[in-house]
Parts: structure tokens; sequence; C-alpha cells
């Protein structure tokens, strides 16, 4: 009777061991895609909202008149200086579309226009943005820019 009763206890035990395996995988893989699905949401667009085109203690945004630029797709542009103090440190040009599919149809003209001035061109959700290179803010202060700020 007793072998019986330690048969009995062993399959049930093992039964207990894999439905505790089953219960950790499944709580492992909603981990998993927990943390993927918080990652894409953050990548997608980070910090490229209206908050950040708003001059702050480290960089003067300047919005520039989207109907010089002759494209509908393009919704705002901005020119960003991020400075320290008065002297600017770096220059970056955004270009907001419509959606992230017009700024990637939109992408290879900018990188077939690129000239000197400009370090590289990247796609950052619906915006396509323009890094200075330094020689194209060098001399320029806070202070030229944006005169009794």
């Amino acid at each position: 009777m007793a072998k019986k009763a330690k048969a009995k206890s062993k399959r049930n035990n093992a039964k207990n061991n894999n439905l505790m395996m089953w219960v950790f995988v499944v709580l492992f893989l909603l981990i998993v895609i927990s943390i993927a699905v918080i990652l894409t949401l953050n990548n997608a667009n980070p910090n490229l909202n209206d908050d950040f085109f708003v001059s702050d203690g480290s960089k003067y945004v300047v919005a520039a008149d989207i109907d010089n630029y002759g494209d509908d797709r393009i919704v705002a542009a901005y020119d960003v200086y991020y400075h320290n103090n008065d002297t600017i440190t770096g220059h970056k040009a955004y270009y907001e579309f419509v959606d992230e599919e017009m700024a990637q149809a939109a992408l290879p003209s900018y990188q077939a226009n690129k000239d000197e001035e400009v370090d590289k061109i990247e796609l950052n959700g619906k915006y396509i943005v323009l890094t200075a290179t330094p020689k194209q803010y060098e001399g320029l202060t806070l202070d030229l820019l944006a005169p009794g700020e």
C-alpha cells in the first residue's frame, strides 16, 4: 500500500512540476512581450512631440515657414540650435511629414541633395532630421540667433 501511495505521490509531483514550469514559461513570455511593446512604443518617436519643439535652457527652436518649401507633405519644419550658455553647440533641422510613410518616401530626395554643411540625414518616425556640421554653426551665438532673449 505504501508503494502505491509513493508512486501516486511521485506522479502528482511530476504533474505539479510540469504545471509550474508552464506557468513560469507563460509569465516569462508575457514579460518579454510587454517589454518589446514598451520599447517599440518608446522608440517610435523618441522625444519628438510638441514639447520638444519649445526653446529651453539647452536649445533654441525656430519654427520655419513651411510655405517656402513647396511640399504639401511637410506639416512643420524646425531649426533646433543646441547651446551651452551663449555658445551654439549643435544644429539640427527637423522636417515633419504627414506620416512616417511620407517621410520615408521623401528621404532619398533629401539624401540626394546633401551638401557639405550637412553631417547626416536620418529618419525619425515622421521626421527627417538633418544634422549640421560644426562648420555650419561655428561663430554663431545665442545672442545672434535670439537677440534680447
